[in-house]
């Protein structure tokens, strides 16, 4: 989930460009909040260090604030102690920071606090002083370590911005830090209408927790494997590995902070240690990756890297200020423990060790999201990667394990199943056996020569009585006649025109009226020419359809398969006389066909459908719907409706058996469904007989087996 939001705000249409702040000013007042959304309040703030400035009006208090910083950001250059910089202290002390907005065009906005990693209270004044809402607190803010309660990391809070919603305004931001190495404003605040800030807010709830969700559930359930199969560690490591990943979220999105309703210094400082602790578990991956792809040079580096991140842990137990100080040996620990798995894996990979190509696939997406993090968290980038790209790899690595785990109850089931056999077959069930197997692969060779026998032999009972003598003999007649229609069409011409000369230049009454009767005629003569031609290329099509169908490859080809279809319509069509025809599908699809077989189930189909609307009482016009859908991939699917009484449903089994036939005597031989069923698993298609929802009759559907 989180990984689709990602993604999706990445495709997003990139937004207006935002004002920043310059020498503690940002002007606002070209900014459309509804159309342009919440702006963060970057730039340049103006900064007071070592002061807690108290809220009072811009002109009185403007004066105390004579240096500038940049949000976000940490400050780190305005600790002195007797004119010499203190680099052990510059992150510990109170600042102030002021930041001036310039014209607000908007009522009831809502701002938010931005994020810091100690106490902070942001004050929304008007420009002579006055307060407008109840501060955004983070903590307690003091002047010493004694008087200020930090607060590890909580939901961004907000408050209203409408008390005097238009013209200048002024934030007085407090912020004291006497425990975490970096000090400063990590995220901007942002300033917004209330359904934009409120609605960015829900989401990061929703993420947070559906993350959480997903890891507690993945490790309850590889847990249960493990329970299951005690011998198989990789679903151990990889619940563990989930549960850290668990542990570490709620660690950092508030949820557990925000549990105690007024936190102390020592659970803001538990917390930290927590989350820090939570980076070490890091090598319980690689414990886990060697139970999947198990390399032993990779065992043993896995476990001097358990052993370093022990070491690592021991800063721990130092204030906060020196172990968050150390952040880099968490850092140098991941990026270590990445690079080992890398090579382990790429190591399966050219060994061929099975699932190693698909966990290294998923440890590319965790180590993109882990150097990301870790610039981020170097350089002050406030979106964090690795729990949206730690979604994906941990559902490859959980397909991984279940994969595992369901191969080794089938290898445990096959072998016992292996086993038990062995003790129940005797010397002469055996040489049996071999005999059967034996005699079955010759019966099917032999059924497979018959079947084919029995298509073609079915094929020509089919057309016999279409092409037996008439085939090869209607060409050259037929040809004779188009031959013949040219020569006469051209001596058609000249005696017309030698006829109406010589009318030329005779305008009496009399020689009008023959002059009309005579082009009458001659039209006559024109249009029984075009019918002739018209119905000269009927029998070439008619022809060119039958000798295509009347073919025996057997290779698979591309055919254009409304071609094919209207070939097959034209072959049939003496039995379609009195039905229409309706064919949907698209010109140019091509399918992967063995043409004159498939040709052959067609014409099975269109002659069974007309034979269902002929045998019905009544006069009345029968219809026939042929649909085409394209599936991909050089495959379709295709219905063909008729308009008769259907197939009921008790019956839609036996006719696809040999010799059933609801025909009369001596109208069906009950051997073209089964043929066609053949024909159709020869495709890796499937025959379905349903009912047409349009025309009322029954629908042959043909679909390939994996879609039937």
């Amino acid at each position: 989930m989180g990984l689709c939001l990602l993604l999706s705000s990445c495709a997003a249409e990139p937004k207006r460009e935002a004002p920043v702040a310059v020498n503690g000013v940002i002007d606002l007042s070209d900014w459309d909040f509804e159309r342009d959304g919440p702006v963060e309040l970057k730039g340049e703030w103006r900064f007071a260090f070592q002061q807690l400035v108290q809220p009072s009006s811009y002109h009185e208090i403007l004066p105390m604030f004579s240096e500038r910083v940049e949000v976000p950001g940490i400050w780190t250059e305005f600790y002195e102690d007797d004119g010499i910089q203190n680099e052990s202290s510059n992150q510990h002390g109170v600042a102030t920071y002021l930041l001036k907005v310039l014209d607000l065009r908007h009522d009831s906005l809502v701002i938010t606090g931005g994020r810091v990693q100690s106490a902070s209270k942001l004050w929304l004044l008007s420009e002579d002083g006055k307060v407008l809402s109840s501060p955004i607190r983070n903590g307690e803010v003091g002047d010493s370590a004694e008087s200020s309660r930090p607060c590890h990391y909580s939901f961004e809070p907000f408050a209203n911005f409408g008390l005097h919603p238009k013209g200048h305004h002024v934030l007085v931001y407090q912020i004291s830090n006497y425990s975490h190495y970096k000090g400063g404003i990590w995220a901007a605040p942002s300033l917004g209408l209330a359904k934009d800030i409120h609605g960015e807010t829900n989401r990061n709830i929703v993420i947070s927790s559906g993350m959480v969700g997903i890891f507690l559930v993945l490790a309850l359930y590889h847990l249960t494997i493990f329970y299951t199969r005690r011998s198989d560690r990789a679903a151990l490591w990889f619940a563990l590995l989930l549960l850290t990943g668990a542990f570490r979220e709620l660690m950092t999105n508030g949820i557990v902070e925000t549990l105690f309703l007024n936190p102390s210094r020592a659970t803001s400082e538990l917390l930290y240690r927590f989350e820090y602790f939570s980076m070490s578990l890091i090598v319980v991956y690689g414990l886990f990756l060697n139970t999947v792809v198990h390399i032993k040079w990779a065992e043993r580096a896995y476990y001097v890297l358990v052993l370093l991140g022990m070491l690592i842990s021991l800063a721990l137990f130092s204030d906060i200020a020196t172990f968050t100080k150390s952040l880099y040996l968490w850092h140098a620990l991941i990026v270590t423990t990445v690079g080992v798995s890398l090579a382990h894996l790429v190591t399966g990979v050219i060994r061929g060790i099975q699932y190693s190509a698909a966990l290294l696939s998923a440890l590319c997406i965790t180590a993109f999201g882990v150097a990301h993090d870790i610039l981020g968290a170097i350089y002050g980038v406030e979106l964090y990667l690795v729990p949206y790209t730690s979604i994906a790899t941990i559902l490859i690595q959980a397909f991984i394990i279940s994969k595992k785990f369901s191969n080794a109850m089938d290898e445990r089931d096959a072998k016992s199943q292996e086993l038990l056999s062995t003790y129940q077959q005797l010397d002469d069930e055996l040489l049996r056996r071999e005999t059967l197997e034996a005699a079955n692969q010759q019966l099917e060779r032999d059924n497979e020569i018959a079947a084919q026998q029995l298509i073609q032999a079915d094929k020509l009972a089919t057309m016999g009585t279409m092409v037996a003598g008439v085939a090869h003999d209607i060409a050259n007649p037929t040809g004779l006649i188009k031959g013949a229609q040219v020569l006469a069409a051209e001596s058609r011409v000249r005696l017309k025109d030698t006829v109406l000369a010589l009318f030329e230049g005779d305008t009496s009454e009399e020689a009008e009226k023959l002059r009309a009767e005579l082009t009458t005629l001659f039209g006559e003569l024109e249009k029984g020419a075009e019918d002739t031609i018209l119905g000269a290329d009927r029998i070439n099509a008619i022809n060119s359809a039958i000798r295509n169908q009347a073919r025996s490859e057997q290779i698979l080809s591309s055919v254009p398969i409304r071609e094919l279809i209207d070939e097959c319509l034209t072959v049939v069509g003496h039995r379609l006389k009195g039905i229409s025809v309706d064919v949907v599908c698209p010109d140019d699809l091509v399918v992967d066909l063995i043409r004159p077989q498939f040709g052959q189930v067609l014409m099975n189909l269109f002659s069974n459908a007309a034979d269902a609307i002929l045998e019905q009482d009544g006069d009345y016009e029968g219809q026939i719907k042929v649909s085409v859908e394209a599936l991909g991939d050089m495959h379709c699917a295709l219905n063909i409706d008729d308009s008769g009484p259907g197939v009921p449903p008790e019956l839609r089994a036996k006719i696809l058996e040999p010799f059933f036939t609801t025909k009369g005597v001596g109208k069906g031989t009950g051997l073209g469904m089964p043929i066609v069923l053949r024909i159709l698993e020869a495709h890796e298609m499937k025959l379905e007989i349903q009912d047409a929802p349009e025309l009322g009759g029954a629908r042959f559907r043909i679909a390939p087996a994996s879609n039937a």
